[in-house]
């Protein structure tokens, strides 16, 4: 008698060396979005990667940062100890994502240690959460800065990163994510703004008296990829979709130019599966580019306006205006525009009361409440979608 035996097929491994946006475009899904997420790095110039370590031995343990959280104290100390690639060697993934976004997301500190040396090191979490670690560090800090500033020193040091990098990943197994710089977001009521200096540069106060050309800085960025791809020919590329990708201020962890509308992450999302399910190179490109041309039609058709609110429309109704006592009402969930998956809360409330009646949380469909007194009742029913915009609906009904 013949037996199949079925393969069961294990989720792709992915390691992460970049910024914010390579790991929450697994986090924002429900199960990493089907991907097994191992080792990951964020948020470390690549200038403290390819600079001389500070010391022989390492100069600061997890525990030199009781105020931070432990992913922000390993990281700390990858960086301060200079050893990224040996805690990412520790698993050998499926796939290395990596991006430039770090370029933008972070500070660089040039340091001087007590020998005279010079190297670099990244001012993270770890350290701002943790000032007395700097006070009592074992160097001087002599400079402080973030790309474009200095940016024919980080030009310089991307291509010693990428050198770097093909000592220790298989370029084969190597996933570029290219980022998009825009001037303007989505903000919490669904309007569409321009960014100003201070929300661009949260942490640098003299920015608002600075010339601010968020062009000119995405110029440079470009420039960068160009440079690192260029040392990777056999890397897989998810590209930049072909029209500006909005910022969202609703986004989780709030407004940054790194913090993107939905579309962004479901984009990228979609196309490291396209990456991992693929073996043949053509049909991936053919792939990543029908894909690149679907998301860019997206984004065009929902956000191209220059000036001009977001589409989200809270398109939902009651049954009725009056009712009589004893008898339902019903609260008919509906939405049109925005990202088109969208949640809803319904709340009643007399009309001479404060405080709402929370009914709860809904993906759609409808709910219905009874009134336990007669008079003047209001409703309001509260739309959102994955960007996090939110349209509120009010509603007047009676019962007699």
């Amino acid at each position: 008698m013949h037996i199949a035996h079925c393969k069961l097929k294990m989720k792709t491994t992915i390691n992460i060396l970049g910024c914010c946006v390579s790991r929450d475009l697994f986090g924002l899904f429900k199960g990493n979005g089907g991907f097994d997420i191992k080792q990951c790095v964020t948020n470390i110039s690549p200038l403290s990667v390819c600079s001389p370590k500070l010391s022989e031995n390492p100069i600061c343990f997890e525990s030199d940062f009781p105020n931070s959280n432990h992913y922000a104290q390993r990281c700390a100390c990858l960086d301060l100890n200079k050893t990224v690639f040996d805690y990412l060697a520790q698993f050998d993934a499926d796939y290395t994502l990596v991006d430039l976004g770090i370029l933008l997301s972070i500070f660089t500190l040039k340091v001087r240690t007590p020998d005279g040396n010079f190297t670099y090191i990244t001012y993270k979490d770890g350290l701002k959460q943790n000032p007395a670690f700097l006070e009592n560090a074992p160097f001087d800090i002599t400079e402080k800065f973030r790309f474009p500033d200095n940016k024919e020193l980080f030009f310089e040091y991307i291509r010693q990163y990428a050198q770097l990098i093909s000592e220790h990943i298989d370029e084969n197994k190597m996933i570029i994510l290219e980022l998009p710089l825009t001037q303007r977001y989505i903000d919490e009521n669904g309007m569409i703004q321009y960014f100003s200096a201070e929300e661009y540069s949260p942490d640098i106060p003299e920015c608002a008296s600075r010339s601010f050309d968020t062009s000119a800085i995405s110029k440079y960025l470009k420039k960068a990829y160009r440079m690192f791809e260029a040392y990777f020919p056999k890397a897989h590329i998810i590209k930049c979709p072909d029209t500006e990708v909005l910022c969202n201020q609703n986004y989780k962890w709030g407004l940054h130019p790194l913090h993107y509308v939905i579309e962004f992450y479901q984009y990228a999302l979609n196309a490291i599966r396209v990456i991992s399910f693929t073996d043949d190179r053509k049909n991936e490109k053919i792939m990543l580019d029908s894909l690149r041309d679907t998301f860019t039609d997206l984004l065009m058709s929902k956000y191209s306006s220059v000036f001009g609110e977001y589409s989200l429309e809270n398109l939902s109704v009651i049954s009725s205006d009056t009712i009589r006592f004893g008898k339902h009402i019903t609260l008919c969930f509906h939405g049109g525009g925005g990202t088109n998956s969208y949640t809803f809360q319904a709340l009643v409330k007399r009309k001479n009361e404060v405080i709402w009646k929370n009914l709860g949380e809904f993906d759609g469909g409808l709910v219905k409440y009874k009134p336990v007194f007669c008079g003047a009742y209001e409703a309001c029913i509260k739309l959102k979608d994955t960007n996090n915009v939110e349209v509120k609906k009010f509603f007047d009904f009676t019962v007699i």
